[in-house]
């Protein structure tokens, strides 16, 4: 009977000790080994699997150390989703949901679903499937042949991009779009891949709808089911770059001035400069050549990661009550790809408050986008803020945020400018516009504007009407005027119709004399 326990003893000695040699050169993975419970079997297969591959083993430790805070959600809602906007895939116009439905998910919390935190639910065989399938691009695509292992783990390994439920998505994305990429180019650059396999992905029908308020969508369901605002467009995007070992990260607006939301873009990282390049929105192209600039007031902008950014969660570690866009430990401040200040210094009122924040103004309230650092009562310093866009620094009382001192902006030479209302100097001004109307919103107006009509009736009920104009193409004036002719100078009732379907595209009409001025 001894010697049965001393062979028991000593086997689980051997585990212990085989376990601990695949996991000891990072505190991280044993830290997330320790959490992850009954799963943390799982995870060491994934360790063990690779103990004689030495850089698949780094790829793996990377996984497994920032893996506690991923997660996402379940449940038979999710499934809801995609069947309600799937008809959106099949119209040809008018891609929006009716109002029932839409104010059916607008009161659903989603956040109340069951959530699965990877380190808990992930299996061993997800895991070696995604390093696999990913570091065998980071190996053979040409346009790798530079790429570091901490980019390669970034930029095209990662399993998850947001809070999505997990699916086998590598193989599937590869399936498609690899052999039209490969029938096309075989070149070593990774900016013009990058541009090739958009035009592809771009050929294919994709419905914009923005009316359900969601966790990110699977990426199965995104290849499957071609319809969904901005988000999942860059979601998209980011899995089949990333499937066909392209190297891409999403950039992002914490809060984006014109709409009180967030705002993301696909960034290529370019092999020959290194540099990274925003496509895929706003009309934007991979080009090292010619780089996209960002058509917005952007203020800051980060870009979402999968491994802790630790300078950020020591940053944000003592504030209590952070808004959730700054409250992630995965997005790093990448400002400074954009646009080149330092930083810069400004007074400030604290009022004994104990946090200073970086605040763009929204369509309704300031809202902030960094924080600050805390020279005094009275002084506050910010970095990296873009030249030209008026920002604030702002406080949190109770739950708004108010400003903490005068609107300023950045000039070109990173000098910072209080703006401060002076009420002896007034004049009055038109202002045509406070935001520049970016070209998918130009369309996404002008668009509905084909095929409708302006009537002309003498009576009421329009049983004999002329009509007096119809709209073949989009407007691109912001204005349209129409002489009435003279046999129809005696009209009464004008009518605007669209096409069925259509949303009515219309933002005044106005009737004059002869004198236009009157």
């Amino acid at each position: 009977m001894m010697k049965f326990l001393h062979i028991i003893a000593a086997a689980l000695l051997l585990a212990s000790c085989s376990v601990r040699n695949t996991a000891d050169e990072d505190p991280r993975v044993l830290e997330t080994l320790d959490r992850a419970g009954r799963n943390s079997s799982e995870l060491r297969k994934v360790l063990d699997h690779y103990s004689d591959n030495p850089e698949k083993l780094a790829a793996a430790r990377f996984l497994i150390a920032n893996m506690s805070g991923h997660y996402g959600y379940s449940g038979p809602e999710l499934d809801s989703i995609e069947a309600t906007l799937y008809p959106l895939t099949q119209r040809q116009i008018n891609f929006i949901i009716d109002s029932a439905q839409a104010a059916h998910w607008q009161r659903f919390y989603f956040y109340t679903l069951p959530r699965q935190d990877d380190q808990y639910y992930i299996n061993a065989d997800y895991l070696i499937e995604n390093i696999d399938h990913a570091y065998e691009r980071w190996k053979t695509r040409k346009w790798n042949a530079d790429l570091s292992f901490d980019d390669f783990c970034e930029q095209i390994l990662p399993y998850r991009i947001g809070d999505e439920r997990l699916t086998s998505w590598r193989k599937e994305y590869a399936d498609r779009y690899e052999p039209q990429l490969d029938s096309i180019y075989s070149g070593s650059d990774a900016v013009e891949a990058a541009r090739l396999l958009f035009n592809i992905i771009n050929s294919e029908v994709w419905r914009y709808n923005d009316q359900i308020p969601s966790p990110h969508r699977d990426a199965l369901a995104l290849l499957n089911n071609r319809v969904g605002y901005n988000r999942d467009w860059c979601d998209l995007i980011t899995y089949a770059m990333r499937a066909c070992g392209i190297p891409v990260a999403i950039d992002m607006l914490l809060e984006a001035s014109s709409s009180a939301g967030t705002h993301q873009w696909p960034v290529v990282r370019d092999n020959l400069t290194g540099r990274y390049l925003p496509f895929g929105v706003d009309a934007m192209v991979a080009d090292r050549t010619n780089p996209s600039i960002v058509p917005r007031a952007k203020g800051k902008v980060y870009r979402y990661r999968f491994a802790t950014d630790e300078k950020w969660k020591e940053t944000i570690s003592d504030i209590r009550s952070l808004p959730l866009r700054l409250n992630n430990i995965f997005i790093t401040d990448v400002s400074s790809n954009y646009f080149n200040t330092d930083t810069i210094t400004v007074d400030v009122d604290l009022d004994r408050h104990r946090h200073v924040y970086l605040g763009i103004w929204t369509p309704t309230t300031w809202r902030p986008i960094a924080v600050g650092e805390m020279l005094s009562q009275s002084k506050a310093r910010f970095t990296n803020v873009e030249p030209g866009v008026i920002c604030a620094p702002i406080k949190l009382d109770g739950n708004e945020f108010t400003p903490a001192g005068y609107p300023f902006y950045v000039d070109q030479y990173g000098k910072a400018h209080m703006i401060k209302p002076d009420s002896t100097a007034v004049e009055k001004v038109r202002l045509t516009r406070t935001f520049p109307m970016i070209h998918v919103n130009r369309r996404r107006i002008s668009e509905f504007l084909a095929g409708s009509r302006i009537i002309l009736s003498r009576t009421p009920d329009f049983s004999n009407p002329d009509t007096l104009y119809t709209f073949t193409d989009t407007l691109w004036r912001g204005h349209l005027a129409l002489k009435i002719p003279e046999r129809l100078s005696d009209i009464k009732y004008v009518r605007y119709t669209r096409p069925d379907n259509y949303e009515i595209s219309l933002g005044n009409l106005a009737l004059y004399g002869r004198d236009p001025t009157v």
